[in-house]
């Protein structure tokens, strides 16, 4: 693999590892849902989940090892998709009944398809298109968009009350910052679903498909990092860019 592609996995490794240790910590002092769900989010897509299933990919010579790691993956992978989607429920549509069913929905087909790998005990991909997979994928790329969709909208509401006067400039972009963050990795990933059906292997075994992984992992990286881990410079010039 090109070290330049890894450079991008090995950022949204590192920001999204960091990130998701704040948030168990923050979540010790609280006892807070939502910084519990987001913390198991953050961490199972990304370093333990993806991590796990792309050292299986660079481990197929060794098939039990490249197996293990593909079912912790898958698990951690699972859990984070579904603690995602549990936060976009009652985080912003506690009262929808659309939003709970939508969950609901999403719970029972994560655990369906991790009870398949489990009776089967085949957790590794074949090398053909396996439905599952991109059943799986599509779960997630659904419910990163969904998460991506409601921080917009409230980006865009909390605009308004910050030229009220009535919304901190830093949180206002935090906002933004966690909906391009969720919106790049979950584009990302949704372009590795669209190119494994037409090409019919599995998105990790084709090359562009893993630089352009690598490439929204990056971004998804750097914006993930602003809105949960912004430097002091950054918000000096959020406050100084509101302030003008």
């Amino acid at each position: 693999m090109n070290p330049l592609i890894l450079i991008g996995f090995a950022a949204f490794f590192v920001v999204a590892l960091i990130v998701g240790v704040r948030l168990l910590l923050l979540w010790r002092r609280t006892r807070q849902l939502p910084e519990l769900l987001m913390a198991i989010g953050v961490l199972g897509i990304g370093p333990v989940g993806f991590g796990c299933m792309l050292t299986g990919v660079l481990t197929t010579s060794n098939p039990g090892f490249s197996n293990a790691s593909f079912a912790l993956g898958m698990i951690a992978s699972a859990s984070g998709v579904l603690a995602k989607c549990v936060f976009n429920w009652t985080v912003y549509r506690r009262s929808s009944i659309f939003a709970m069913t939508v969950t609901v929905a999403v719970a029972a087909t994560l655990l369906g398809l991790l009870g398949l790998h489990v009776m089967n005990g085949q957790w590794a991909p074949s090398g053909a298109m396996a439905w599952d997979s991109l059943a799986r994928s599509s779960t997630q790329v659904a419910c990163l968009l969904w998460g991506s969709t409601e921080s917009m909208l409230y980006w865009s509401k909390m605009k308004k009350r910050q030229k009220l006067g009535m919304a901190d400039a830093v949180i206002v972009d935090r906002f933004l910052m966690w909906g391009l963050g969720a919106g790049f990795a979950g584009f990302g990933t949704g372009l590795g679903v669209v190119a494994e059906i037409i090409i019919g292997v599995p998105s990790l075994q084709i090359p562009w498909v893993v630089s352009s992984s690598s490439f929204f992992g990056f971004v998804a990286a750097v914006a993930i990092y602003l809105a949960f881990v912004p430097p002091a410079r950054y918000i000096a010039f959020i406050r100084g860019r509101a302030r003008a």
